[in-house]
């Protein structure tokens, strides 16, 4: 009698990848032998039925029909806790935090006390500088809204996600189940498709942004604020007591992108989410939901 659980595994990986036609002419066979084990009613195989097929090597197709479950999961799960009420402000992996045109905007404005010449501190506080210094509410908001934002772009991502993952080819698949990180699939994407999946998502963070209201209602007041201090300044410096000693300028602020910020930061977070899932798949026995992500990422 053949036995069949040292006869599947003689054929090498490689030498199956090479000669496609031949190794699924074995699986035929297997399948027929145990059919006619079957029907002739033998009872005495040396291996239940699914432990035999279990031997068999993957194919082609289950690798990458596997890779693409997988993330195709991973971007389900992502999209919806990303797109959740504090899926972004409330997670601390992804969070996103002030681009660094606000953060520096924050750093002149701190030094402003600082850089008041003593014989200047009763005119700055004649002028209400003082008390406009104090930017931490506006910033607060700013932040929150931007979060929100990206929250509102998550809900509309799942399709652009999905798109990318079809683009997979059989050599990115076995690539990405034989990586030696646990997020290698995530890394696949974050490589081959953060382009197209910027010029895609774009759009919605934009839609999304205007929806919130970042510009007009969080952003706007900031740079407003900034341009009244900057005023104030002036001023100051325009009177007798300045004669010798000014106060230095804040300088005109940079006004960042705050599209593309959050379109990078929803981008990438949503990545790292996607990751999350993908290290679940392949460690967690529990995580693998279908018997076609049990036999790819079982046989890892």
């Amino acid at each position: 009698m053949i036995n069949f659980v040292t006869f599947a595994p003689v054929f090498s990986y490689k030498y199956i990848v090479r000669n496609k036609f031949f190794y699924v002419d074995m699986r035929n066979i297997f399948l027929t032998i145990a059919l006619a084990a079957i029907c002739f009613g033998c009872d005495n195989l040396p291996v239940d039925l699914p432990d035999l097929f279990d031997e068999l090597p993957l194919t082609e197709d289950e690798v990458g029909a596997g890779l693409k479950e997988a993330l195709s999961i991973g971007c389900n799960v992502a999209t919806k806790s990303a797109s959740a009420d504090g899926g972004f402000l409330n997670n601390p992996l992804i969070r996103i935090l002030l681009p660094p045109e606000a953060q520096g905007l924050i750093d002149k404005v701190d030094g402003v006390e600082s850089s008041i010449p003593p014989v200047l501190k009763l005119v700055a506080t004649e002028f209400g500088l003082m008390e406009m210094l104090d930017f931490s509410d506006e910033m607060s908001e700013l932040e929150v809204a931007m979060n929100r934002a990206a929250e509102v772009a998550a809900k509309t991502a799942l399709d652009i996600f999905i798109g990318a993952v079809t683009e997979m080819t059989i050599f990115d698949a076995y690539g990405i189940l034989n990586g030696s990180s646990d997020t290698a699939a995530m890394h696949y994407m974050r490589v081959h498709t953060t382009t197209p999946l910027k010029e895609n998502f774009s759009p919605i963070v934009k839609d999304a942004i205007d929806k919130v209201e970042v510009v007009t209602q969080f952003w706007e007041p900031v740079i407003n604020k900034y341009n009244d201090i900057n005023t104030i300044i002036k001023n100051i410096n325009s009177t007798p007591t300045a004669y010798l000693v000014k106060i230095p300028p804040l300088g005109d602020p940079i006004n960042p992108d705050l599209n593309e910020y959050i379109t990078n930061k929803a981008i990438n977070g949503l990545m790292i989410l996607v990751g999350e899932q993908e290290e679940k798949i392949r460690t967690n026995p529990l995580e693998r939901t279908s018997e076609l992500l049990k036999r790819v990422f079982g046989k890892k």
